[in-house]
């Protein structure tokens, strides 16, 4: 599995309860912070960390390997469209596309759609009642 925009691993501790995991996060204070969130829930799964942005990881072909499943949990910009073209051209099974922004996160799952992947399903969750933020998670298979 491979996770862009991993932050401090949060999602991370739950996805490699499921499968090997290779983490991309560029932000060096997240990045210790996933370290240690790492060592206090360990699981079946392997994790490794490519300590930089998602968009010099796929230019620098750093991706080694076509995952099956692609989380993607981008920063309100969303996702850069070079990157995540070149994402999409790793032809996953899976794709979760998690998105705070509806506008960028509508941007982003068009490229997926375009890419020939089928939305299957589409959540919305309210993280912060009362507020005007909430998360938008939507999940793509090829």
């Amino acid at each position: 599995m491979l996770e862009c925009y991993a932050g401090s691993g949060n999602l991370t501790r739950v996805l490699r309860q499921h499968a090997d995991v290779v983490a991309v996060e560029s932000d060096p204070q997240s990045a210790r912070f996933f370290g240690r969130n790492l060592e206090d829930h360990p699981g079946p799964g392997t994790v490794s960390m490519l300590q930089m942005s998602v968009e010099e990881a796929v230019r620098s072909r750093k991706i080694t390997f076509s995952p099956r499943t692609i989380v993607l949990d981008p920063p309100r910009e969303g996702i850069d469209k070079r990157a995540n073209d070149a994402l999409v051209a790793l032809a996953p099974r899976f794709v979760v596309l998690i998105s705070c922004d509806p506008m960028n996160g509508a941007r982003d799952a068009t490229e997926w759609i375009r890419g020939g992947y089928e939305r299957l399903e589409f959540l919305v969750l309210d993280t912060m009642p009362h507020t005007q933020h909430f998360e938008i998670i939507q999940v793509f298979q090829k």
